[in-house]
């Protein structure tokens, strides 16, 4: 079973990686550029908004329900529709509180027809991730790892026939867009029902008011921080479209934060390897330092590299997606780009504290960080626009940062070493050397990309900054830890009676 579970694992990352740089710079920034800085700017702060509401569509079922199936695979008939149930009304309950603010914020009417479809697209994305923890909770991985990709790689088909593939007289719109992604998600949700029926052999109707107060009760905690963490997450761009009706400016910050978004994929990856050796070892004890300061490096490394060479070549990197991005949008790039840092910090400290269920704290620092995120964006936002938001950003960001590795320090007795952050630090000034040097040549600045990240490796090899066999311990640390997990869940499983019901 483990062997099985890291394979598909692989795959999971591979397909990922393969859809997913397609989506964001092959058909998402050409949607932008058909239709425009404006037009795209109010489907983004839209989409913002819907995204930040929709931990309401979940409340923890999810997480739940996987983890429930997992341990009683033959509850999944009987729990499948009483928890399809709940979706359903809090999908009702999502639509009524989204559609409310964004009227009492001052949307106009015809800007929620756009917004009701955003909506009804994040339920059906909510209910795929909820046909997939049953599918995964039973292991199977592999159908798991399609539908993961299958959503996105039909929204590229679709889109890629619209903008390029058929002679349309209208001009491609981006209602067009969300279309494409509402059938995309429907297409997606009937899959995964057409792979999950074959085991619901008996699906009992029917749901009892203690089963969802219990299932409330268990994640409320979670969805908290899940709600919190979105805010200051996403909350900006509704922010700088409230302060800034009418412009560009939303657009324009979208053109910087779609490659932050393809860049802190690399971290998102690193949370899906790192919480269940987190979990494990919390749980049964082990040497956590050793592998927070080994994932440390290998996060933040490429992060510290990254965000130095957006910063040094913002306009080259802009001018080569975009080229009428305003200098005001470069400078708002290289701003937001170094946000990269704090965000892999998060990624890492992040997960931890998670995983030790150190909850009431993140709980803390994510309010703090959306109030420093909305001071900032009020106070800087109506002179500075985007370049203001992507300011609000970083500093939220790099709050959340600091306290979740004082926090994991203090509570672990986990962290960096003294030569290590120096060295870390060492290459940003590094970076900067070779770049004078190399501009002196008048080399192409992709020549003087490709040296800097040439002399940034030779650094951390050479320095013992970072070592391959430490990325082979990571990953042996990994399966001993899941190999642990899996023994560990079977044996719990082979003593526990079930007591709770939703009936």
């Amino acid at each position: 079973m483990l062997r099985k579970f890291v394979s598909n694992l692989g795959l999971l990352l591979v397909l990922n990686l393969l859809i997913k740089p397609i989506w964001i710079f092959a058909i998402d920034r050409n949607v932008q550029n058909a239709v425009g800085s404006e037009e795209y700017g109010l489907y983004f702060v839209l989409f913002d908004l819907s995204y930040v509401f929709s931990i309401f569509l979940d409340l923890g079922i999810t997480n739940y329900n996987n983890r429930n199936i997992a341990q009683h695979r033959q509850t999944l008939g009987k729990y499948f529709a009483a928890l399809f149930q709940m979706k359903a009304g809090l999908g009702v309950l999502y639509l009524i509180l989204t559609s409310g603010f964004a009227l009492f914020i001052g949307y106009r009417t015809q800007d929620l027809e756009l917004l009701g479809i955003l909506l009804f697209n994040q339920f059906l994305a909510s209910l795929l991730l909820f046909m997939r923890s049953n599918i995964s909770g039973i292991l199977e991985f592999k159908k798991d790892s399609i539908l993961s990709i299958l959503d996105k790689s039909l929204m590229i088909l679709f889109c890629s026939i619209l903008l390029w593939g058929l002679d349309l007289q209208a001009e491609f719109n981006i209602m067009w867009f969300a279309y494409a992604q509402g059938i995309s998600y429907l297409i997606a949700v009937f899959v995964a029902w057409l792979l999950l029926r074959p085991y619901l052999s008996k699906i009992e109707f029917g749901i009892s008011k203690a089963f969802i107060l219990s299932i409330i009760k268990q994640s409320l905690p979670y969805a908290i921080l899940i709600l919190f963490m979105s805010i200051y997450y996403k909350s900006g761009t509704v922010i700088l479209d409230y302060l800034s009706p009418g412009s560009s400016a939303v657009g324009e910050y979208a053109k910087s934060y779609r490659i932050l978004d393809s860049v802190i994929m690399l971290g998102n990856m690193f949370v899906a390897l790192l919480f269940p050796i987190f979990s494990n070892m919390t749980r049964r004890g082990g040497d956590l330092n050793e592998i927070v300061q080994i994932s440390s490096r290998l996060l933040l490394i490429p992060a510290i590299v990254v965000s130095t060479l957006c910063f040094l070549f913002g306009s080259e990197v802009l001018h080569l997606l975009y080229p009428e991005a305003s200098e005001r949008t470069i400078l708002a790039f290289r701003v937001l780009m170094i946000s990269f840092i704090p965000i892999s910090f998060v990624n890492i400290y992040g997960t931890l504290l998670t995983a030790s269920g150190k909850l009431k704290y993140m709980i803390g620092v994510s309010a703090a960080a959306i109030l420093l995120g909305f001071s900032l964006n009020f106070l800087l936002v109506p002179e500075n626009a985007e370049l203001g938001t992507a300011i609000a950003t970083l500093s939220s960001h790099s709050l959340a940062a600091v306290f979740f590795y004082g926090i994991a320090r203090s509570r672990h007795q986990v962290g960096l070493g003294s030569k290590d952050v120096v060295l870390l630090v060492c290459l940003m000034p590094l970076a900067y050397g070779i770049h004078i040097s190399m501009a002196a040549m008048e080399l192409n600045w992709i020549l003087e990309v490709l040296g800097i990240g040439l002399v940034s490796f030779a650094f951390v090899w050479l320095s013992g900054l970072l070592k391959f066999r430490e990325l082979t311990l990571v990953l042996l640390r990994r399966d001993s830890s899941l190999e642990a997990h899996i023994e560990e869940e079977e044996e719990e499983r082979g003593n526990r009676t079930e007591n709770s019901s939703p009936h």
